[in-house]
């Protein structure tokens, strides 16, 4: 409640009825209830039904308005906005007119008041008019209200009528603008949505008896079953009467929210025809203090007050003093007349809808005067920042607050209001009345008579599949279904429940947590049944929804449900309790699902995600190598989430599902031995398994009774510290398991409290007398009833004083591996500090209107909501407590693996299996993938020439860089081997010997001529120019040792250079020679000088000129684009060939060109000059030598072209060796063999002799 400061805010209730424009005189003939205050806030109420008519005869002023009928509803609503205008807030000498007025009740109504104060800019809220029209701001811009517009209602409506798939449909509207104007907005969107409109009917406001008549006949020709009505009720009780005299039955009548929660339609006399009317209300409240102050009314109080006497003369059919005379035919009241006696509209306030809204418009208004009271100046709503003057208020101010009630109120650019609705149905009660499913709180009960429960300030409930399984039962649909009924007491689920109430008494003891503060528990069996667990959510919720004694529903006691163990029944229950804004904290629903906030707003958990343990496992199994793994789960929520999880976490680490397999919930034996089959054929070694002990538990004796073993078994949280799993007679098949469990701690004094159990102590616990009766074997002799949820089952002996569970061992009271019971701790202390940060709550400073700290004794579920998202703490055990945004704690994990004890013996070694679809591949190797196979079964496939793979199970060989190669296995690069032709190798040593031996025979050649010089041979054949011929091929021999060797920037131009100078050299000398020949003879003829031109000095000069233009050309040739070494790595892809690259090609050409065309012209010449008559004639050898010169260099072209790498060398060097000799021998051998051995041939007189 906002308390405010010697401010009260006062009220006006005006009757509205057409003459509302009456109000703008100084006094109104309308009865008017009027207290001062501060502010003055008006309102405007229908309080009577009918108008009575008056003539006008237009010759003179109209008689007052008379009316008829009380409308109690419209005094409620009246008297609620007294109730809420008790307190006030300070405002200093705020007088003047009526800054804001609230109502009118109806659209038509409120459209024509709209538009009048919006002369004066008056603000209006309304609380019960809902036309769309009035959201247009161009045409009633001062107009709010806390009535959802009905846009959103007749949306709400279409969508129904979509979901039930009915596309047959008519329409019925009331004659004013809110009929009129929602019927046409849901025909359109019924439309639009491919359903059509059978009729469109309007109900006229005089309820004409025949038009009724007709608009009623009109709904049976049509052949629609669905109709809406969407009118006020009264308007909607005019149609429906008409509907009962014509027995018009079997039609789904849907409902506008004027008329879906009218007590005046859900009487006896419309049962045949409106049961299982549906629509959409507005929200309602159970507003504290209300009824109270509704049945305070007396006359007395309030003597002035029109309304109240006509009120109280209605209700008791009496007739007061100071009342009209109208009622002078009833007896006087007697002053024994109570409200409280009475029962009818007026007092029952289980329908509190259109009162709320009135509610949130004067809070709204309240809260808008408070915003105007602490404005500062330059903050403030208006141009400039500025605020209102609070000594003549006019403004509205916009409000955005969340009521006592946990519900948002704000309006927005239109005036709209947030809109929420109820979903109504109206069914028959056990009495035989008509009661729609959500307002009748009757209709609520306890739903497990055996509950064990302690009552306390604040109740904590407890769900628990204390049974495992449901037992089954026949729906034969001819009565009502028995209880439900479960089997298979498990111990350990019951160890949770006892924790609960362990964990509750010890908060209870301490006296600094919670301080005058007892905490109370109501704990439920589920059965682990989705059915179930919904049954016990609504008991829990249902359960303090009790109507009272003074005729109202209380609000819940219960703000927080801890559980349900499963991930499926805490989803079930979780979108339940999201209807009531209950939080819901479990401790062992664990599927990443529930982390999802818009689906479970309300949702906390003590156990992580299996985001997190997912991702654990598929690590896990990462680390030890396995990429070859089947998949194992249970039909629920956790088992199917936890393996998609784990399969998309373990795809993105690269390794293979072999197989999923689901476990049924009920599975046959035949479904089992599929199971089993499957994973004992598959190659897969390792299966990981997702789903809780009972449900695993069918598997494995399945698995131990074919004794399938070598199986890895990878367990979740749920089983793998199960003692139910992990007994002696299962280990061959599991030994080894390994798997992630939630964290565990040792909790003082557990397991004394769970020894001293008791089965018949108080608070009496079911469950404690059957754990009794499993545990020992015995029977009880007690007439305390057993859970309802089980048969009684009789033993044969008797239970006995000497039975103590201390003497026993069982899952009960192990307390080895307190894990699910440590959730249990943290939830139960998670629940217990946000209790204390509540209590701890102070006011905030300032403004009185800001919502308060709630009330820990009459506490909301929403009020506990805020409060859980922010509590953190470190409990006693170290470890830290707090939820993230999504309302999951800490991830945090035990690696368990199973391994027997073995107290002496020598030392075992474990070899961790082996689990993989294809062996891996080793270096120098690819994977390849088989087809139609998953990723990770695949062949070896040796890596390509120049391509390498240095790890194993690669997917891809990686190339070797440009300069290196592939080693011989594939599995690293080496540098390429460098080629070039070498002095070193034996063909490189080869050639250099020959190129040597040829210089040398040049050399020896020049010996012999120069030893000979004056013998006629060697003057006969121009010594001067053989001795330069000799020099030039010695050059020829020497310069085909620079094509040996590593090519380097200076060898590459020398060698192209040497070879084009010195052949050029050679073939100079021999040309010179030629036409020395041959003019020679031609000299001898009379009167020819030619020979004077051919003397030594003009051959001097020719041998120079034709040696200088070849010296021209390589002189452009090295300046331009000289030879230079290249790395040759496109001829051989494992090799690299070191050569000269030419430089310039066309410069190379030339060089070559000229070449052939001097030896072309020197064989041209020699053959021409070749049959002389001359013993010295050299012109013969000459051709010869040109002939085989031309021949060498033809076929070196193809030959070069052709040879591959340093081949290509070895070409040009025996091209140049081939033609050097071949001059050498052709023009010089024979000469010596006369010089040496037939020296009497080279004489003058023999050479004479033979001319």
């Amino acid at each position: 409640m906002l308390l405010w400061k010697d401010l009260v805010l006062g009220y006006h209730r005006y009757q509205q009825l057409l003459q509302n424009c009456r109000l703008i005189r100084s006094t109104s003939d309308l009865p008017v209830l009027t207290k001062e205050g501060d502010i003055t806030i008006g309102a405007l109420f229908s309080l009577h039904d009918t108008v009575l008519e008056s003539p006008s005869s237009f010759t003179a002023e109209p008689h007052p308005t008379q009316c008829s009928g009380t409308h109690f509803h419209a005094l409620r609503t009246a008297l609620a906005l007294m109730n809420y205008n008790k307190e006030g807030t300070e405002i200093s000498k705020c007088r003047g007119r009526v800054p804001v007025v609230i109502g009118d009740g109806g659209s038509t109504l409120s459209l024509v008041v709209a538009r009048f104060l919006g002369v004066f800019h008056v603000p209006q809220v309304s609380y019960f008019s809902s036309c769309a029209c009035l959201s247009n701001k161009l045409e009633f811009p001062a107009f709010l209200r806390t009535m959802p517009s009905d846009f959103f209602q007749v949306d709400a409506l279409a969508q129904l009528v979509r979901h039930f798939g009915w596309s047959w449909v008519g329409t019925f509207a009331g004659d004013d603008a809110y009929g009129r104007g929602g019927a046409q907005i849901f025909n359109d969107e019924v439309t639009k949505l491919g359903a059509c409109i059978a009729f469109y009917e309007i109900i006229p406001k005089n309820h004409d008896q025949t038009e009724m008549s007709r608009i009623v006949q009109r709904i049976r020709e049509s052949g629609t079953r669905v109709v809406l009505v969407f009118a006020l009720e009264q308007d909607a009780r005019a149609l429906f009467w008409e509907a009962l005299q014509q027995n018009l039955t079997d039609i789904q009548w849907l409902a506008s929210e004027a008329w879906i929660t009218a007590a005046v339609l859900s009487t006896p006399e419309f049962h045949s025809i409106l049961q299982g009317s549906m629509g959409y209300a507005i929200r309602r409240a159970d507003i504290p203090g209300l009824q109270p102050f509704l049945l305070r009314l007396h006359p007395s109080k309030y003597p002035q007050d029109p309304f109240v006497l006509q009120f109280w003369e209605e209700m008791f059919k009496c007739s007061l003093a100071t009342s009209n005379k109208g009622s002078s035919y009833r007896p006087p009241c007697n002053g024994s007349e109570i409200l409280a006696n009475t029962n009818n509209i007026y007092s029952d306030v289980s329908q509190l809808r259109i009162s709320y809204n009135v509610y949130k418009a004067v809070y709204a208004i309240a809260y808008a005067l408070d915003s105007m009271l602490h404005c500062e100046q330059g903050k403030g709503p208006f141009k400039g920042g500025l605020c209102p003057n609070t000594s003549n208020i006019q403004p509205w101010q916009h409000v955005h607050f969340t009521n006592d009630f946990g519900e948002e109120t704000k309006f927005d650019s239109n005036g709209d209001p947030v809109a929420m609705y109820d979903l109504i149905n109206w069914q028959l009660s056990g009495k035989g009345e008509v009661r729609n499913s959500e307002a009748d709180c009757k209709l609520w009960k306890d739903l497990d008579s055996t509950v064990v429960y302690k009552e306390g300030h604040v109740v904590l409930a407890g769900m628990f599949p204390i049974h495992s399984k449901g037992i089954d039962q026949e729906i034969n649909f001819r009565r009502q279904p028995d209880q439900r009924k479960c089997r298979g007491f498990n111990m350990r689920v019951f160890r949770w429940s006892q924790a609960m109430i362990f964990f509750i008494e010890e908060i209870n003891q301490n006296p600094t947590l919670l301080p005058n503060i007892t905490l109370g528990y109501r704990l439920y069996d589920t059965c682990g049944l989705t059915s179930l667990s919904l049954r016990t959510a609504l008991s829990v919720v249902s359960q303090p929804m009790k109507r009272s004694g003074s005729g109202h529903c209380s609000s819940p006691s219960i703000p927080i449900i801890i559980g349900d163990s499963g991930s499926t029944l805490s989803m079930a229950i979780s979108r339940l309790l999201n209807l009531f804004r209950i939080p819901l904290v479990s401790y062992f629903a664990s599927c990443a699902c529930l982390s999802d906030k818009h689906q479970f707003p309300y949702f906390f958990r003590t156990i992580p995600s299996d985001v997190n343990q997912a991702s654990a496992l598929a690590r896990l199994v990462s680390h030890f190598g396995w990429t070859w793994v089947g998949t194992v789960g249970a039909d629920d929520a956790y088992g199917r989430t936890g393996i998609d999880l784990f399969t998309t976490a373990v795809t993105r680490l690269g390794i293979c599902v072999a197989y999923r397999v689901i476990i049924p919930k009920l599975p046959t034996q035949q479904q089992l031995q599929d199971i089993v089959r499957t994973i004992r054929d598959s190659t897969a070694h390792v299966l990981v398994v997702f789903a809780i002990e009972e449900d695993i538990k069918p598997v494995v004796d399945e698995i131990v009774r074919q004794n399938v073993t070598g199986k890895q078994w990878v367990a979740s949280e749920a089983w793998v510290t199960s003692t139910l799993i992990s007994t002696t007679e299962n280990y061959p098949s599991l030994s080894g398991t390994i798997g992630f469990a939630i964290r565990r701690a040792e909790i003082p004094g557990f397991k004394r409290f769970l020894e001293s159990i008791q089965p018949l102590a108080e608070p009496y616990n079911a469950f404690a007398r059957e754990f009794w009766e499993t545990q020992f074997q015995c029977s009880l002799d007690t007439s305390f009833p057993i859970p309802s949820t089980t048969d009684p089952v009789h033993y044969s002996q008797i239970c006995t004083s000497m039975d103590r569970v201390q003497d026993t061992h069982s899952i009960y009271n192990d307390v080895s591996e307190l894990r699910v019971t440590y959730n249990m701790h943290k939830a139960i202390y998670t629940v217990a500090h946000a209790l204390h940060n509540l209590l701890q709550c102070q006011r905030e400073n300032g403004s009185a209107l800001k919502q308060q700290c709630p009330d820990i004794h009459n506490l909301q579920p929403w009020q506990v909501v805020e409060v859980l998202r922010k509590v953190s703490y470190t409990n006693t055990f170290g470890d830290l407590i707090h939820f993230d945004k999504n309302g999951d704690p800490v991830g945090s994990y035990d690696i368990v693996n199973w391994q027997r004890e073995l107290d002496e013996g020598p030392v075992q070694y474990v070899t961790v299996p082996v689990s993989v679809c294809s062996a891996s591949c080793p270096q120098g190797y690819r994977k390849v993938t088989r087809e139609g196979q998953p990723v990770c079964c695949y062949d070896c496939v040796l890596c390509a020439e120049g391509s390498i793979s240095n790890t194993t199970d690669q997917a891809e060989c990686i190339l070797c860089p440009e300069d290196f190669w592939s080693s011989q296995h594939r599995n690293h690069c080496v540098p390429k081997q460098i080629e070039f032709l070498s002095y070193s190798e034996a063909f490189g040593m080869a050639l250099a010997a020959i190129a040597i031996l040829g210089a040398v025979a040049a050399m020896t050649v020049a010996a012999v001529f120069f030893r000979h010089r004056n013998t006629p041979l060697v003057r006969a054949n121009n010594s001067e120019l053989s001795f330069l011929l000799l020099m030039s091929l010695m050059l020829c021999f020497i310069c085909a040792l620079t094509f040996l060797g590593q090519p380097s920037h200076w060898a590459c131009p020398l060698r192209r250079t040497a070879f084009g100078l010195t052949f050029a050299l050679c073939l100079s000398c021999l040309l010179s020679k030629t036409l020395v020949v041959l003019m020679a003879f031609k000299a001898t003829l009379p009167g020819n000088n030619t020979a004077r031109w051919f003397r030594p000095p003009q051959q001097r000069l020719g041998v120079f000129l034709c040696s200088v233009l070849q010296g021209g050309i390589c002189v452009a040739w090295l300046t331009t684009a000289p030879p230079y070494p290249v790395k040759n790595t496109w001829l051989y892809r494992d090799r690299i060939i070191l050569e000269c690259h030419l430089g310039s090609v066309a410069l190379f050409c030339c060089v070559l060109g000229y070449i052939g065309c001097l030896a072309v012209f020197c064989f041209i010449l020699a053959f021409l000059a070749r049959k002389l008559p001359d013993n010295f004639n050299e012109a013969k050898f000459i051709t010869f030598s040109m002939l085989i010169f031309c021949a060498v260099w033809i076929t070196f072209i193809p030959a070069y072209v052709s040879s591959p790498g340093k081949f290509t060398v070895a070409v040009e060097i025996f091209a140049i060796l081939a033609s050097s000799y071949g001059v050498l021998l052709c023009i010089f051998a024979p000469k010596c063999y006369i010089i040496i051995f037939m020296p009497e041939k080279n004489s003058k007189k023999y050479l004479m002799s033979q001319k």
